[in-house]
């Protein structure tokens, strides 16, 4: 997918490997920042599920929480999101 669709807008594609923890573990979160050169203080973290609600906090990293995807916003909310977009331009207000 990466190849095909988001070269051109991703610069670390991070997906589930042989060897390192699944989220919500930080592991791969860490990973990619390292390899951006990047800090947590720089960082947001944007994700739709409950599982991404608690990879963030394990990063220690702020979150947006995108509403067009398979969670619910109540589901999201009982487990910790508290920032949320109804579309992608409106992340722009978050960075």
């Amino acid at each position: 997918l990466h190849k095909l669709f988001f070269e051109e807008y991703i610069d670390v594609p991070m997906g589930v490997k042989d060897g390192i923890p699944t989220k919500p573990d930080r592991v791969m979160v860490d990973n990619v920042l390292k390899e951006l050169g990047a800090t947590k203080d720089s960082t947001l973290y944007v994700g739709d599920s409950e599982v991404d609600v608690k990879t963030a906090a394990n990063s220690g990293l702020d979150m947006v929480t995108c509403l067009w995807g398979f969670r619910s916003k109540e589901e999201l909310i009982a487990n910790g999101a508290s920032n949320f977009i109804n579309a992608p331009n409106e992340l722009l207000k978050f960075l």
